[in-house]
């Protein structure tokens, strides 16, 4: 399939903390002798056995090294003003790293529409999205991999997907090779027709996929495709394309938007504009 790209995104920075060990040495080898002296002409002393003594021999006490807490995650800073009134929101996954869930929202009262993500930490962070009118824009927060090791926001309505990462505490476009943002069309100019997260190429890490249901010249389903979309850090391209075998379920999945479980009904937003 020849997915058409545009694509916008949002990364969480992980950090890598690498510890070294250290080593010393010793200089020099050989044994220290003790001093070699003439015998004592003296007379020896009488031996007199050691003083017994009655008190109990008790070990030494050991000290406890002290115990650290593990440092607590503090989340992105407070700023913003929260989720606004009359938005539609959603509590979804953790997407800065806090262990505590957050709030995905929509708002689309105003000019342009927002999509929004309000941290249990009390940070705020928009990105404005356009619809065409009478279209019902949603959107999902959602882990791509499922280790947390890339969160995306999808933002869509009836015709394409914008897709977002966060990227220390905002929204960041991707971008395709051609430096344009990165979106997923969803059957109205052919190019495809639905988004999803699977383990396409059976590493055991899932892939962000781009779908697409083709038909023959009655308009019957004939194929369905699914193209891995690699990503790197703020930069998406096409991987490798696999066919699905046409039925049901791989139709009604390769029509929609989702990732892994995530969906807008359990891990989004929707309001019609």
């Amino acid at each position: 399939m020849s997915l058409r790209t545009r694509l916008v995104l949002t990364v969480v920075g992980v950090v890598a903390l690498a510890v070294g060990g250290c080593s010393s040495s010793s200089g020099g080898t050989g044994d220290i002798k003790a001093p070699t002296t003439g015998a004592s002409t003296s007379s020896a002393a009488p031996s007199t056995p050691p003083p017994t003594s009655s008190a109990p021999t008790t070990a030494p006490a050991t000290t406890a090294a002290p115990t650290t807490a593990a440092p607590v995650a503090q989340g992105c800073p407070p700023t913003g003003a929260g989720v606004p009134a009359g938005a539609a929101s959603r509590q979804v996954i953790d997407v800065d790293g806090d262990g505590r869930a957050d709030t995905v929202w929509l708002m689309t009262a105003d000019a342009p529409a927002r999509l929004g993500m309000t941290t249990a930490s009390g940070a705020t962070f928009v990105f404005p999205i356009t619809f065409a009118g009478g279209s019902e824009p949603s959107g999902i927060v959602a882990d791509v991999t499922g280790n947390g090791s890339q969160i995306i926001a999808f933002a869509f309505n009836s015709r394409v997907v914008d897709l977002l990462r966060i990227v220390n505490c905002s929204f960041t476009v991707v971008t395709n090779p051609q430096g344009q943002p990165y979106t997923f069309d969803l059957g109205f100019s052919g190019y495809g027709t639905g988004v999803g997260c699977v383990d396409a190429n059976g590493d055991g890490v899932r892939d962000l996929v781009g779908l697409n249901i083709v038909r023959n010249g009655a308009g019957q389903p004939s194929a369905i495709t699914r193209t891995i979309i690699t990503m790197q850090g703020t930069a998406a391209a096409n991987g490798q394309t696999y066919n699905l075998p046409v039925n049901p379920a791989a139709l009604a999945s390769a029509s929609t938007v989702t990732c892994g479980d995530a969906t807008v009904d359990s891990a989004g937003v929707s309001r019609t504009g």
